[in-house]
């Protein structure tokens, strides 16, 4: 019959959790509780495909939200919402590949932040939604670059200097202590993760997005702000 499920203030190893119809899961705040699915590829780590369901005041973390050494990037997304009028409120989504994939109608999202997925957007918004006050970018450390947009693509054995920034399997590095690259190209890793490339260093570039939509294809866009 729904109601409201208090999540304490703490770390926890989630994955795959549904959201009935008329349930509210609610934290003790973003900072306080944390569902982290510890890099584990998943499904999607917390899905509303009900009615009048929601969450609030809490963070989900999705694969590749954090520093992790040896892998990069995900496939699927960590919230999935693809019921209607579910109400989603000051909330932290990051990583995925999209941290955020709505393709419900009517769903409203208040004070929202998702960052660092590894899609071309940190939200897919399908169906027609609400998004107040919210905020989508890749919130990641900051990386100082010099170069200007469009960035070149990595060579080998090129002296680079902190500042620059290239492109290696699509991904934009900024290169943060100077030095000569390898005979192979670097293996790109998650963001705030030194990545050795010959005597360089380098570190994946967040970009300062907002409002990145992608869009359904054939959809016009629509926004309820």
């Amino acid at each position: 019959g729904g109601g409201t499920v208090m999540v304490p203030a703490g770390v926890f190893a989630v994955h795959n959790i549904t959201i009935p119809s008329g349930v509210i899961l609610r934290g003790q705040g973003r900072g306080a509780t944390i569902l982290q699915s510890w890099h584990t590829e998943q499904t999607f780590i917390i899905s509303l495909p009900g009615t009048h369901g929601g969450m609030a005041d809490l963070s989900v973390f999705g694969k590749g939200s954090n520093a992790d050494a040896t892998t990069l990037g995900a496939v699927n997304p960590v919230v999935l919402v693809g019921g209607v009028e579910n109400v989603l409120e000051r909330l932290l989504v990051l990583g995925g590949g999209f941290s955020i994939y709505a393709t419900g109608n009517d769903n409203s999202f208040y004070d929202v932040n998702a960052s660092q997925s590894y899609s071309s957007a940190n939200v897919a918004t399908i169906g027609a939604n609400w998004y107040i006050r919210c905020k989508f970018d890749q919130g990641a450390v900051s990386v100082n670059v010099t170069d200007a947009i469009p960035f070149a693509n990595w060579t080998a054995g090129t002296v680079y200097t902190a500042g620059q920034a290239r492109i290696v399997g699509g991904y934009a590095l900024a290169c943060t202590v100077s030095g000569t690259s390898a005979v192979a190209p670097p293996t790109v890793k998650n963001y705030g993760v030194n990545i050795a490339d010959g005597t360089a260093t380098w570190q994946l570039l967040a970009p300062a997005t907002y409002a990145d939509f992608l869009l359904g294809t054939g959809r016009k866009p629509f926004y309820r702000v």
